[in-house]
């Protein structure tokens, strides 16, 4: 067998929690099925902990270039997009579904981290892509897309 060279793209998340999602950085995925079906969305901590929210195009695209163009042996922090807190991503929700998110508090993670944004500078560099949807777009896309499908049920 010959070893086949490749890089390797990772999709940003904390470090503690790996390939996984910590209950403190719920995706804005999880928040608008959340608003559609009026059940409460987990808000860990007080809100304020900020995240970079990544389209999934965005995220997509980063991955497919890290693949085709990537340097072997490399690895590509597949991220970036919109830095933002949970209160505003919430509040950001809210306004485009032109609802209201029902949360669920619940204390800080333990071992979560106040802020987390991927440092993506080495996949702009090397394959000229970058996630360019802005939070609002991408949560406007989002909400569309989970409205249509809770409506169809």
């Amino acid at each position: 067998m010959m070893p086949i060279p490749s890089s390797e793209p990772r999709i940003a998340s904390d470090a503690r929690s790996g390939w996984g999602i910590s209950p403190a950085t719920l995706p804005v995925a999880f928040m608008t099925p959340a608003i559609a079906r009026s059940e409460p969305f987990p808000l860990y901590g007080d809100g304020g902990a900020s995240r970079s929210f990544t389209y999934v195009a965005d995220a997509v695209a980063l991955t497919v270039a890290a693949g085709a163009d990537g340097r072997a042996g490399e690895i590509y922090n597949v991220g970036g997009g919109e830095e933002a807190t949970m209160t505003e991503a919430v509040a950001l929700a809210e306004r485009v579904a032109e609802g209201s998110v029902v949360l669920e508090r619940h204390s800080a993670a333990s071992g979560d981290v106040r802020r987390t944004c991927a440092d993506t500078s080495k996949a702009t560099r090397d394959l000229g892509v970058t996630a360019s949807t802005p939070l609002t777009e991408g949560m406007r896309a989002q909400w569309e897309w989970v409205a249509a499908r809770v409506a169809a049920r």
